[in-house]
């Protein structure tokens, strides 16, 4: 192991994704976060309690121009409407990139960040989908790929609980009247580059993922973790040939949906599913599929948060962090003593 440190630079400091990821990586004995980049004066005044010693600045761009000899990585730990440009400057500035989920939030951005790291092989970048590293998951992983719950028939993911507006992440969709920014938040480089819109009650500090111009709702936030041990499991599932998704009807002139059932269709040309399209049901909002109808016995869901693939051979349920239970005659198994898996 090279006898070397990795400086580290912070893109948004605080919250459930920046606070965690400064921890792991202030945890290492090998890595140093040395700046602390917030658009929030109170965010930044929170993160330098933890590093004293770490610059802080509020737009990114004077991060790399002032300082960017400081610094050999980033992490990108904004709202996904600013990840493209923020990752794109760090790539050309020759620096190492750690992305958040969701990457992008325009697929012509991840086209463009593609062409980027190519360019730049020397560089290593990766995507903030840190919830794999679970053992549970893992797991999950080793037992679709081995084939022993046969050929997979359909996946179901469920996600939120029913209630996620009132202060949580997603807003109610009721567009409220415009407002003035919070006090030390620099609003115009929270837009980083979007089209002006008024600052409103429900978009910064938290809520902004309920909207289009800047989040892409619950598919973009928990779907990226629950999908992740199919697409580690089976890298032919690439992209759906076909998506419908049903919500109330609400104004979406702003906000993305609640209460939404969407289904998406993968071609797969693959011995390893049993038809050549494979279903994914998406359920938000607390609502869930019937149990009995997919192979499931009588019973509580491990979380209102669940992957669940259906098999020709078995049902395979997996909540966030596990945990990890397999389904064979309406009988439940614990899914870590499979056979084979490593220690």
């Amino acid at each position: 192991v090279p006898d070397t440190t990795l400086r580290v630079l912070v893109i948004g400091v605080v919250g459930t994704i920046g606070g965690a990821d400064r921890s792991q990586v202030a945890s290492h004995p090998q890595a140093e976060i040395v700046g602390l980049c917030d658009v929030d004066t109170e965010a930044l005044g929170q993160a330098a309690v933890d590093h004293p010693d770490a610059f802080t600045c509020a737009d990114y761009r004077e991060a790399f121009d002032r300082y960017g000899d400081r610094f050999d990585g980033v992490i990108v730990a904004t709202p996904d409407h600013s990840h493209a440009s923020i990752m794109t400057m760090a790539l050309a500035r020759g620096k190492h990139v750690y992305g958040q989920k969701p990457l992008v939030q325009q697929l012509e951005e991840l086209e463009m960040l593609g062409r980027m790291a190519a360019a730049h092989p020397e560089l290593v970048t990766q995507v903030g989908a840190q919830r794999i590293a679970h053992a549970p998951r893992r797991a999950a992983v080793d037992i679709l790929r081995s084939g022993g719950l046969g050929k997979v028939i359909e996946v179901h993911v469920t996600y939120g609980n029913g209630a996620l507006a009132g202060g949580h992440y997603f807003a109610d969709g009721v567009l409220g009247d415009p407002i003035e920014p919070p006090a030390g938040f620099d609003y115009d480089l929270w837009l980083c580059g979007a089209a002006h819109e008024p600052c409103r009650p429900q978009m910064v500090r938290r809520q902004w993922r309920s909207w289009f111009k800047y989040g892409g709702g619950q598919i973009a936030d928990w779907v990226v973790h629950l999908t992740d041990v199919l697409m580690y499991a089976f890298p032919e599932l690439q992209h759906p040939m076909m998506v419908c998704t049903r919500t109330p009807s609400r104004d979406l002139s702003h906000f993305h949906a609640d209460k939404v059932t969407s289904t998406l269709t993968y071609p797969v040309n693959s011995d390893k599913f049993a038809n050549t399209t494979c279903n994914f049901y998406f359920y938000d909002s607390g609502m869930r599929p019937d149990r009995a109808q997919i192979g499931l016995g009588e019973g509580e869901w491990p979380s209102g948060i669940v992957t669940v693939v259906v098999c020709e051979g078995g049902t395979l349920v997996l909540g966030p962090e596990g945990p990890l239970e397999i389904w064979r005659g309406g009988q439940n198994t614990d899914g870590m003593a499979w056979p084979g898996l490593p220690a």
